[in-house]
């Protein structure tokens, strides 16, 4: 059986000195409240540091990775970036930022055919660029896109990507949607509520904006991958259905069309992951090199203790294969 990881990230050296030196509301500072390595550098947001977003060598070190995939039985990675990927600097800079990351995953790619896929980095707060990011990515072998659930507090309905969600939907790829500073960040950076609380809200607020405004109607060809077993839509589903919008949309039954990672890091939150979205739309990932997140091992547990025997394949690897198209 082969398993595949579809949420894990590597960065380059080059776009972290990109980022730390470009002005933006992000920038690169220790923070020695961090018990752990507080001499590192942690990206920054409106001045407060959010998430586990500390640069250090296994973002970088490609044949760690696999090294560390074969220990945990991992087969092949659909590696991309994190955020704030490409969303920072002007259109020049935010373009260089992009073709960095496609470069570095390409050359990866090429590296080890066998082992690494990959997903488009794109500037999506400016479209003309980032419709040419994607199709030199794809040009080059990727498999799917990856995107921040707010391009800049910017939903991702927001008719400025209409452009680019329609090429997206003409090339029928899979999205990632990936939680990044969520609207009011600097309240919850300051909290320490960032990751477990803030990235969870911000997956959430975007896939259901997709749901109640007709976006899933209108691009019916992606399919939208949502990260951290899709925040918090697996316990609140049932709400989204007593206060629907319209008579027309059932939220549940639009879940139905999302796909998820399954890290839901406790055996009654994965179990309601699986009921809400169905366990042929539950895929396994990782967030390596997230280390503190609990690496492969946990997540693959998770499948391993919980998922019906039917249904192992079809979240280690196989539903993955056909989504991908590897």
């Amino acid at each position: 059986m082969t398993i595949i990881d579809v949420h894990t990230h590597m960065l380059t050296q080059e776009w972290v000195e990109l980022l730390g030196s470009t002005p933006s509301r992000y920038h690169l500072a220790k923070d020695p409240t961090k018990a752990r390595s507080p001499e590192r550098d942690r990206i920054h947001v409106a001045g407060v540091p959010y998430s586990f977003h500390t640069p250090h060598p296994p973002y970088f070190d490609w044949e760690l990775r696999l090294e560390k995939m074969d220990e945990a039985g991992v087969d092949i990675a659909v590696v991309s970036l994190t955020c704030p990927s490409a969303n920072f600097g002007d259109a020049e800079v935010s373009a260089r930022a992009a073709r960095i990351a496609n470069d570095d995953m390409i050359a990866a790619q090429q590296r080890w055919p066998d082992r690494i896929r990959f997903l488009a980095t794109l500037p999506w707060q400016y479209p003309s660029e980032a419709l040419a990011a994607l199709d030199y990515a794809l040009e080059h072998g990727a498999v799917g896109v990856f995107t921040c659930a707010n391009i800049e507090n910017d939903p991702l309905i927001h008719p400025r990507f209409a452009e680019i969600w329609a090429e997206i939907d003409r090339h029928a790829l899979p999205v990632l949607v990936h939680p990044g500073p969520p609207p009011g960040v600097e309240v919850a950076a300051q909290l320490g509520m960032s990751n477990a609380v803030g990235f969870h809200y911000d997956t959430t607020l975007a896939i259901e904006r997709m749901i109640n405004t007709g976006f899933l109607d209108r691009y019916q060809q992606l399919s939208i991958l949502g990260s951290h077993a899709g925040g918090f839509l697996p316990f609140i589903a049932g709400r989204l259905d007593y206060q629907r919008e319209s008579p027309d949309i059932v939220p549940s039954e639009y879940l139905r069309r999302i796909y998820v990672d399954g890290m839901a890091f406790s055996d009654g939150a994965f179990d309601l992951t699986l009921e809400v979205f169905g366990p042929d739309n539950v895929l396994f990932g990782s967030d390596y090199p997230y280390g503190g997140l609990g690496g492969m091992e946990k997540f693959l547990a998770l499948i391993d203790d919980r998922v019906p025997e039917a249904h192992k394949d079809a979240v280690r690897g196989e539903t993955a294969r056909k989504l991908f198209g590897i």
